[in-house]
């Protein structure tokens, strides 16, 4: 079995960009089988993921994805490096 590394011991949250909310709120409650934790137009969608972690998804209609992949986490600074 593989290590997970350094950043095992954290919840993983991203907050990706969802250009249709409404489709994105299908996509991930019903395809990914996720459990949505917000009320059904709350903004940001958040969904309940596997030990804790969480993806909150926050909608924003006028962006245009760029062509190659992009995440971001967000963790306690002093908590990774301490």
């Amino acid at each position: 079995m593989r290590s997970l590394g350094l950043l095992s011991r954290f919840c993983v949250n991203p907050i990706p960009p969802a250009q249709d909310g409404d489709r994105a709120r299908r996509f991930y409650r019903d395809v990914l089988g996720l459990d949505l934790l917000t009320g059904p137009t709350d903004h940001p969608m958040v969904f309940g993921a596997a030990q804790g972690s969480s993806i909150a998804l926050s909608e924003m209609p006028e962006r245009i994805p760029p062509p190659y992949p992009t995440e971001g986490n967000l963790t306690s600074l002093n908590e990774f490096v301490g």
